[in-house]
């Protein structure tokens, strides 16, 4: 009698080629690229419709396994069999995936491309015995994803094809998601339906393509060139997020840029925009940086990387705070809370962004949550000013008056409630005076204030540092965080949406 578990790559010949012409490769060949060479598998419900009209297996494979050296719980749609549709078999087996990574507390991973829920009532109402629930009845696989949000077991999507309907919410509950570019389609309705129901002649690529879900709804946090490279992706992504408290201080490689070039590198004067990713360079052990949503929400700069060893995750402005760059702020904040990672906020910003326009986008509601979602976070913090720090730009990133465990600024770094010009224009007009532009008193004052010498002085802040000492500082903070254990929260309280 054959058991019902089996080591991958002993069932099936896998070819693990990567042919540039070929879109779409099988499960198996997707699982043998995600998970480590040499390590088991164990299959779950490998035998699953054996003795019936559907394929064995059901059309969907799930086990455990190990990715980047951690044991996880995989489900993955075939979508070679009936297109990845969602049978009685199919639905039970990843039911099960998901209790097992509930109990266990494994990390889970599910590589989806799918049909959808078989709509075929005659046909799936019952097989060898076993019955689709009712609708009404459905959807406690959806439950049990945000339970293992709540409980910091990460769940990761990775979308090699369509994803619709209810289905489109597999992603969406997903702590994380990587969708192949070109080849990912998610949405509550395809261009069939929509058509239908609204009249819009739309493509695939509009409704809910790769690119649109990285760079417009959000939906999508990494992009793919393909298949192989969604599955590295994973891996890479996995070696990143499990919690970790210690770190191996013979284990890292410094740098490659040197520290030196920091000095001069911002405008005295802070009129000139800088790239944060120089700052990183420099600051992170060399190759660990790893960017969260890099095309959604690009004037935030989120992701994780570690310093002389210790892991760390990183919030940096690359320019005023917009809705988009809000909302990923703090979706951020409550993924390094579920690792019990450590943040440090880095400053350089004039505040939210203001206008007609970001008004009725809710710029107000996105930034509250932002700074809800630090406010509520229990990890270390740390700030860093480096360039400007203005108006609730400063509360969100966690300025002195948000109790960071930290803070220190650069020797020419600013903050306050906005820059000295605006603050005097404003109060001109609000006086309805003519002042002098250069020798207002009220630009004066508040030229004074903004300085970091300032901050200093008040013990607003811990220090002021030179600039080539910004890596030492923050890697010695980190080793004091990791002297004790570090509990992350992920539960903000009410939430306006």
């Amino acid at each position: 009698m054959q058991a019902d578990y089996a080591l991958l790559g002993c069932l099936d010949e896998v070819d693990v080629q990567v042919d540039s012409k070929q879109k779409s490769y099988g499960i198996r060949t997707r699982l043998k690229w995600l998970l480590d060479d040499a390590q088991p598998f164990l299959e779950i419900g490998a035998l699953a419709a054996k003795g019936t009209d559907q394929p064995l297996g059901g059309g969907a494979v799930a086990g455990l396994g190990f990715v980047s050296g951690q044991l996880v719980v995989v489900f993955g749609n075939d979508h070679q069999v009936k297109g990845g549709t969602l049978n009685v078999y199919a639905y039970r087996k990843w039911a099960r995936a998901l209790e097992i990574a509930l109990k266990h507390k494994l990390p889970y991973i599910s590589l989806v491309q799918s049909a959808g829920y078989d709509l075929d009532l005659e046909k799936r109402s019952k097989s060898n015995g076993l019955a689709m629930p009712h609708f009404a009845s459905s959807g406690k696989e959806f439950y049990v994803m945000c339970q293992l949000s709540q409980q910091k077991i990460p769940s990761i999507c990775l979308v090699f094809g369509s994803c619709t309907a209810g289905g489109a919410y597999q992603p969406a509950l997903s702590d994380y998601t990587i969708f192949v570019s070109g080849e990912a389609k998610v949405y509550l309705a395809g261009p069939p339906l929509v058509k239908m129901a609204t009249g819009e002649e739309k493509t695939h690529e509009q409704l809910g393509g790769a690119q649109m879900h990285a760079s417009e709804s959000g939906l999508a946090d990494f992009l793919a060139e393909n298949d192989y490279d969604a599955c590295m992706q994973c891996r890479k992504l996995m070696a990143h997020i499990m919690p970790s408290n210690t770190a191996n201080q013979s284990d890292f490689q410094p740098p490659q840029l040197e520290h030196e070039s920091l000095l001069g590198w911002i405008d005295p004067a802070l009129k000139y925009s800088v790239d944060m990713g120089a700052l990183l360079a420099r600051i992170l052990d060399h190759q660990t940086w790893y960017a969260f949503k890099p095309n959604f929400g690009t004037t935030l700069m989120c992701g994780w990387g570690s310093m002389m060893g210790h892991p760390v995750a990183i919030i940096a402005n690359n320019g005023n705070l917009t809705k988009d760059a809000s909302l990923k702020g703090a979706s951020f904040i409550q993924l390094a809370n579920q690792q019990n990672k450590p943040i440090v906020f880095i400053h350089n910003n004039t505040g939210f962004m203001v206008g007609e326009a970001a008004e009725r986008s809710g710029i107000i509601k996105a930034g509250a949550t932002f700074i809800k979602a630090m406010s509520t976070s229990t990890v270390p913090h740390v700030s860093l000013m480096v360039g400007a720090s203005y108006g609730a730009g400063t509360y969100a990133m966690c300025g002195p008056g948000f109790e960071p465990d930290f803070s220190f600024a650069w020797p020419l770094s600013k903050c306050n409630v906005m820059g000295p010009s605006q603050l005097s224009g404003v109060m001109a007009m609000i006086k309805q005076k003519q002042t002098d532009p250069e020798n207002d008193p009220v630009k004066c004052i508040a030229e004074t204030q903004e300085q970091a010498f300032t901050l200093a002085s008040e013990l607003a802040i811990d220090g002021i540092i030179d600039p080539r000492d910004t890596r030492s500082l923050l890697s010695f903070l980190m080793h004091v965080f990791a002297q004790n254990r570090i509990q992350g929260n992920v539960d903000m309280g009410a939430v306006r949406f």
